[in-house]
């Protein structure tokens, strides 16, 4: 980004709108390799315009004005009206739920998610470590490499977290980019779509995996992919 300033105050309200709950000045400048005062400075005109808030001595939540400006964009963004309808009817009818994800500056963003306790429009970034849709996306996007640096930067930097993340990203490759996962009693499965020039993320997820045929389950999900990639 040529304007550095911009580029600052972007990275800054991120940092607010990623964080799982308040975060602090030290561990902004920390995540972001920017100094205190620069992000004192850059927080002061953010709360003001009213995206961020404080909610103590030097941290910071986000504010009203980034509700109503994300909502605003979701309603005038006609690819995810009718990919959120597409899903929500074809995953009630099966009993399932399923989420649409996209990579927005490497961190997966959850668009819609339907099922599982949660209906409707729920932008929100999620944690890279475990991510199924941050798999399949890095694995599109990026090479090995690439990808190990992405996530040395976007996460809580684990090397252990960081060697089963690759070795997921290269089974997702392997595996033409469709991965399945069961984690106790819950199951997913994960692949790319390409609409409209964008890759996202489509996934269908459950419980009690022994009530699902999992070959019936990926022809659903093929043939969603396919509506979905025609909108």
């Amino acid at each position: 980004m040529k304007n550095l300033v911009l580029e600052k105050a972007f990275a800054a309200l991120h940092a607010v709108l990623a964080s799982p709950g308040p975060i602090t000045l030290k561990a902004m400048s920390e995540k972001l390799g920017l100094n205190i005062s620069t992000l004192s400075r850059i927080t002061a005109d953010l709360a003001e315009a009213g995206f961020i808030e404080k909610s103590g001595y030097r941290s910071f939540v986000p504010s009203l004005g980034s509700v109503i400006a994300g909502a605003a964009a979701v309603r005038r963004f006609p690819f995810l009206r009718q990919a959120s309808e597409l899903i929500s009817a074809r995953t009630s009818g099966l009993g399932i739920g399923g989420s649409l994800h996209c990579l927005w500056n490497d961190y997966p963003v959850v668009l819609f998610r339907s099922g599982g306790g949660a209906e409707g429009f729920l932008p929100f970034a999620e944690a890279l470590e475990n991510s199924d849709a941050a798999v399949v996306l890095l694995a599109r996007r990026y090479s090995d490499e690439a990808a190990r640096e992405v996530f040395r930067k976007r996460s809580s930097g684990d090397s252990r977290g960081e060697e089963l993340f690759m070795r997921r990203l290269n089974e997702a490759r392997n595996g033409e980019q469709l991965i399945r996962r069961e984690v106790g009693r819950r199951w997913s499965i994960t692949a790319p779509v390409t609409a409209g020039g964008r890759v996202y993320a489509l996934t269908f997820f459950g419980v009690n995996p022994e009530r699902f045929n999992f070959d019936s389950l990926a022809l659903e999900f093929s043939l969603l992919v396919g509506k979905i990639r025609a909108l």
